[in-house]
C-alpha cells in the first residue's frame, strides 16, 4: 500500500506538467505505432502502407522510409543505426538517422520460420526458430550460428523479444516473462495489451497500450509509472513519456 500515494502523486504531477508536441494532426491519422529517442526526435508507423516517417522536436519532417511489408522498429537509442525486423519478409534491416538504409540481411536464406529477432548490436542478433524450436545466436556479419538452444516455451502472442546477461525476455499480450536459458522461468508479471520491452542499464520498461511497469534489477520489483486508459500508444526516451491520443502528441517529463 506504500507505493499507492507515491504512484498517484507521480501520475498526478505528470497529469499537471503535459504539453503537446508540434505536429499537424493530419500526419497522425492512421499512425499504429511510434518510437521516440532521447533527442525527442519521433518516429511514427503506418500499417496502411508500411511507412515510417521521423519528426525532429519541431515537428519537421527529416526522414521517411516506404516498405513494401511491415518492419517493426527495435529501439531508437542510437539513431544513427536503428534496427528493424520484419517476420513477414524473414529480413533484418538496419537504417540511418534519415532513415535511409545502410544493411539488410535476408534471413529466409539460411532458416524457416524467425518469429522474433532481437538485434544486440551491429555484428550478431538472437532469433526465435519456430521451425526447430530453438534460440539462436547468430553473427550476421559473417552469416555464422555460434549458439543455439532449444526452448520449450510456447512461441504464440510474443510481442517482443531481448536477450540480456543470458536471460530470455518475452512481451506478450497479457503477459511479460523471463527464463534463463535452460528454460526455467524465473519471473512472471501479468500485463494487459503488451507492445514493446525497453531497457535503461538494468532497469526495464514494460510499454502497453494505456500503461507502462517500471522492472527492476533482478526481476524483484515492479511498479507502474504512468497509465492512461485513452492512450492509443504510449512511447518513452529516458526522460519524457509520449502519448498518442486523439491525433495529438502529448509529453509528459519522467524523472
Amino acid at each position: 500500500m506504500r507505493w499507492a500515494p507515491l504512484c498517484f502523486l507521480l501520475l498526478f504531477s505528470l497529469v499537471q506538467a503535459q504539453k503537446v508536441f508540434p505536429l499537424d494532426e493530419v500526419k497522425l491519422q492512421g499512425v499504429t505505432d511510434a518510437m521516440v529517442d532521447d533527442y525527442a526526435n519521433v518516429y511514427l508507423y503506418k500499417n496502411q502502407n508500411f511507412s515510417w516517417t521521423k519528426y525532429d522536436n519541431q515537428g519537421k519532417e527529416i526522414g521517411r522510409l516506404m516498405l513494401t511489408q511491415p518492419f517493426q522498429i527495435q529501439e531508437v537509442q542510437n539513431p544513427l543505426t536503428i534496427p528493424m525486423f520484419s517476420k513477414n519478409a524473414q529480413k533484418i534491416q538496419l537504417v540511418d538517422g534519415y532513415l535511409t538504409e545502410i544493411q539488410m540481411v535476408d534471413l529466409s536464406f539460411n532458416f524457416g520460420n524467425i518469429t522474433n529477432a532481437y538485434i544486440e548490436d551491429l555484428q550478431q542478433v538472437w532469433l526465435l526458430d519456430e521451425a526447430n524450436h530453438r534460440l539462436l545466436q547468430y553473427f550476421y556479419r559473417d552469416n555464422k550460428v555460434i549458439n543455439s538452444f532449444p526452448v520449450s516455451f510456447s512461441f504464440s502472442g510474443i510481442q517482443a523479444m531481448m536477450v540480456y546477461q543470458q536471460k530470455i525476455l518475452l512481451m506478450r499480450d497479457q503477459s511479460f516473462e523471463v527464463y534463463d536459458f535452460y528454460n526455467r522461468l524465473l519471473y512472471q508479471q501479468p500485463i494487459s495489451n503488451g507492445k514493446k520491452i525497453q531497457r535503461e542499464n538494468d532497469v526495464f520498461y514494460l510499454l502497453c497500450q494505456h500503461e507502462i511497469i517500471q522492472v527492476d534489477d533482478f526481476f524483484g520489483k515492479s511498479k507502474s509509472i504512468f497509465q492512461d486508459l485513452d492512450a492509443e500508444i504510449l512511447a518513452k526516451n529516458s526522460n519524457s513519456i509520449f502519448v498518442i491520443k486523439e491525433n495529438k502528441i502529448y509529453i509528459y517529463p519522467f524523472k
